[in-house]
């Protein structure tokens, strides 16, 4: 194998891993406000998996533990 493809295939493992963290933090927001409100909006839903950042991600999780109501979380998002 040569060093380009040596390359190519570690950069493809390092993007894989990512998007992995961020499915796995997209889905732990969402058990976090099913856990807290008993369920969560399509909508909702729909705006956590659109978001592939993984700061705002955290930070959403922060929030969704800290907040008493759904507009909390939705004002984040907007």
């Amino acid at each position: 194998m040569t060093r380009i493809g040596a390359a190519l295939i570690e950069e493809g493992r390092m993007e894989g891993r990512i998007e992995g963290r961020i499915r796995k933090a997209q889905e732990a927001i969402i058990d976090a406000v099913k856990a807290k409100f008993e369920e969560i909006p399509d909508d909702l839903k729909e705006k956590i998996a659109c978001i592939n950042d993984e700061k705002k991600l955290d930070k959403l999780l922060v929030t969704v533990i800290k907040s008493n109501r759904l507009d909390e979380i939705y004002n984040l998002l907007t």
